[in-house]
């Protein structure tokens, strides 16, 4: 059980603006990009993590002069020096135009793994298991299925798959795309009520998944699902529920590293 309160916590963490403890001095980061933004003060990470698109998060410090800047792993912007005295605040927003080529030693970069619709960070490259391969939607209509994955030695399993449909997806169509997810492993839903989320600026869901396998082992997935144009994504990681090997950073940095494009 500490290893699916680890997973839930995880989903959680990175779909919600972090929030640091709230001092009478502080740093406000606002994150107006399409993509996971980790600020930084002087160098260093500031708030408790990745701030997602449109969120923004608080740095208590103290009474200083402080270099605000944000990094989406690859790029970093040159930033704002800001001095703060005792009660004050500074503020820094992140926009899209505001990032240069990454050159601060300091900061850890993310080496994304790009594929012909998305791009995402795993721990090895995806590989390919569905080409087009047609199928069809509950009402019958066909479609072309893709789906790319990759299983750690642990049993960990890393899997994106997507739908190209000949209409454009609709934000209820999330909830379909996860009972099929259910309905498939027949699985049983664990948590579905996550607070919705938005991935490359795109409206998105997340959901947590059980199911068992035949030999009575249990597996727990943590799902994202999304859309953009005519394509419906479903990224999902998938762990035994007893494994203790588990690379909880790299889950995160899959799901907060995805890029639609």
């Amino acid at each position: 059980m500490k290893k699916f309160f680890a997973m839930l916590f995880l989903l959680f963490a990175f779909i919600l603006p972090t929030v640091a403890q709230d001092g009478a001095t502080r740093l406000n980061y606002y994150n107006h990009t399409s993509q996971w933004i980790r600020m930084l003060v002087n160098g260093n990470p500031a708030c408790t993590g990745d701030v997602m698109p449109g969120g923004w998060c608080t740095e208590a410090v103290n009474p200083g002069t402080y270099l605000m800047q944000g990094t989406n792993g690859r790029e970093t912007t040159s930033g704002f020096s800001c001095t703060v005295q005792y009660g004050e605040h500074c503020d820094y927003t992140v926009n899209e135009n505001t990032s240069e080529l990454l050159n601060n030693p300091r900061v850890t970069t993310v080496d994304l793994k790009s594929y012909t619709y998305f791009a995402v960070d795993t721990p090895a490259p995806l590989k390919t298991l569905q080409n087009g391969d047609v199928a069809k939607t509950t009402n019958g209509t066909n479609y072309n299925k893709y789906m790319w994955g990759y299983t750690a030695d642990n049993g960990d399993a890393y899997m994106v798959g997507m739908g190209e449909y000949p209409f454009s997806p609709a934000y209820n169509d999330l909830d379909n795309m996860i009972s099929g997810f259910v309905t498939a492993t027949n699985g049983t839903l664990v948590d579905g009520k996550v607070t919705p989320l938005t991935v490359s600026g795109q409206p998105a869901k997340g959901a947590i998944i059980s199911a068992k396998l035949d030999n009575g082992k249990e597996i727990r997935f943590i799902m994202v699902v999304t859309f953009k144009g005519n394509c419906g994504y479903m990224f999902v990681f998938g762990s035994y529920i007893d494994s203790t090997t588990t690379d909880i950073d790299a889950v995160k940095t899959f799901f907060t590293s995805i890029q639609l494009k």
